[in-house]
C-alpha cells in the first residue's frame, strides 16, 4: 500500500528533468518511460506465468535471486569507505553536538 503512494524512480527522474530543463524538454522522457513500461509489463507478466508453471524453474530463479542478494551484500560489506575532507568535517561537527 505504501509503495502505491510513494514516487518511484521514474517519477523522481521526470520531476528532476522537468525542474532542470523545463516541461517541454521533458515530454520525450515521459513518452520513453511510457513506451518502455508498455513493453515491459506484458513481457514480465508472460515470463512470470511461464516460470510459475514449472516448479523447478521457479525454484531455480529463487535460488539465483538469493545468491545474487548475498553476493551484493558481501560486496557492499567489503567495499572500501571513501571519505573526502567534507565528509570528515561534517562527521566531526555532528559528533561535537553530543
Amino acid at each position: 500500500m505504501l509503495s502505491a503512494v510513494l514516487p518511484g524512480a521514474g517519477a523522481i527522474l521526470t520531476l528532476n528533468h522537468a525542474f532542470q530543463r523545463g516541461w517541454h524538454k521533458t515530454l520525450p522522457l515521459i513518452a520513453g518511460q511510457a513506451s518502455a513500461l508498455a513493453l515491459m509489463v506484458p513481457i514480465v507478466a508472460l515470463s512470470t506465468e511461464a516460470l510459475r508453471a514449472s516448479a523447478a524453474s521457479w525454484l531455480l530463479l529463487k535460488g539465483i535471486s538469493v545468491l545474487w542478494l548475498l553476493f551484493a551484500a558481501y560486496r557492499t560489506w567489503r567495499a572500501p569507505v571513501i571519505m573526502d575532507a567534507y565528509d570528515v568535517v561534517t562527521l566531526t561537527r555532528c559528533a561535537q553536538r553530543f
